[in-house]
């Protein structure tokens, strides 16, 4: 079975998929008729709550044109970047629900900040699924020359030291996985957030850290983080080698996912119109968008928005347990 279709039923099945990326959408051809009438009749905004040049940025650049010959309108991405995803989530929140206004999303930015913010006013019910469109593994790194050759090696010396990690920040999908896999396992590390992957990825490298939990961007490889396990529900087939904490006795399967959704209220006719265009992109696209997509290190993984919905329930569910051990939870 082929990696994207692989991770496609695992994110159907395990309900448990984490998060950092986006989704895109837009709008739809004059061909496309629903019960509000012909949509899209002009440009469709994409609001995301992420800074361009980022994991979410590039699951949107991804779809966009293609998006956009299918809807026969234009798709505008709006960056509101700001308060760790807050900004821009909640300026949907409170968009007209018309389906000319979307939102792109992940964990990081619409389940974790409820969670864990004061500001964040707002949550899954004021919002409606779309679909998901990517998804990217989530790894534990170590330094090329670790002593550490396996996760059973890392978590064995755990038990008897503590081990610092690096997180691209505090309160991330990741960084929430290893208190998870910690309490598991039964060993205590100190967190020690980054500004981003790269900072985690060099403190690391430096030998400053014993550990980087990130999702995929690039930190693997000769002269790099070696990988010691994965997150995912199956073997990546990039790295064959690299066993998941589930086969190793931690049922934690979590990816971060790009997905997206419409305020609440759109016409379910409209979401569907949108759900058929990225679809349809897709199909009429794959190998060029899964060639691309892998540059980038990420996964095409379309889902429905009742496939989309159980997953992020089932994630908001996992963190808050999690949130609320650590006593974290606000």
């Amino acid at each position: 079975m082929k990696t994207n279709e692989r991770r496609e039923e695992k994110m159907k099945k395990e309900g448990i998929v984490l998060a950092f990326g986006i989704v895109i959408l837009s709008a739809m051809p004059a061909t496309m008729v629903s019960a509000q009438g012909s949509y899209p009749t002009r440009a469709v905004e994409v609001v995301s709550p992420n800074a361009a040049g980022g994991g979410l940025d590039f699951a949107l650049q991804l779809f966009k044109p293609r998006v956009e010959k299918v809807l026969g309108k234009p798709l505008i991405i709006n960056y509101k970047p700001g308060a760790g995803g807050i900004q821009g989530t909640l300026s949907a929140k409170d968009a007209k629900p018309d389906g000319y206004t979307l939102m792109a999303a992940t964990v990081s930015t619409l389940i974790l900040p409820p969670l864990t913010k004061k500001g964040a006013t707002y949550s899954l019910d004021d919002f409606t699924p779309v679909c998901n469109l990517t998804s990217i593994p989530l790894l534990f790194c170590v330094k090329e020359d670790s002593p550490y050759k396996t996760m059973e090696d890392f978590i064995r010396a755990a038990k008897t030291k503590k081990m610092k990690y690096a997180t691209p920040g505090t309160y991330y999908n990741v960084h929430i996985l290893m208190e998870a896999l910690s309490r598991m396992a039964g060993f205590q590390a100190i967190h020690v957030p980054q500004k981003g992957t790269a900072a985690g990825m060099a403190a690391v490298m430096g030998g400053h850290l014993d550990m980087l939990v990130a999702a995929s961007s690039g930190q693997a490889g000769p002269g790099k983080l070696r990988i010691l396990a994965t997150a995912e529900a199956s073997r990546l087939d990039d790295y064959p080698n690299v066993s998941t904490l589930k086969e190793i006795g931690y049922p934690l399967v979590i990816s971060a996912s790009d997905s997206l959704w419409a305020p609440r209220g759109v016409p379910k006719e409209i979401i569907t119109v949108l759900f058929d265009a990225h679809r349809k992109a897709y199909a009429q696209n794959k190998e060029e968008m899964d060639r691309i997509g892998k540059t980038g290190e990420q996964m095409v993984s379309i889902l429905t928005g009742d496939e989309l919905i159980k997953v992020y329930r089932a994630q908001y569910d996992f963190f808050k347990k999690i949130l609320d051990e650590m006593g974290s939870a606000k």
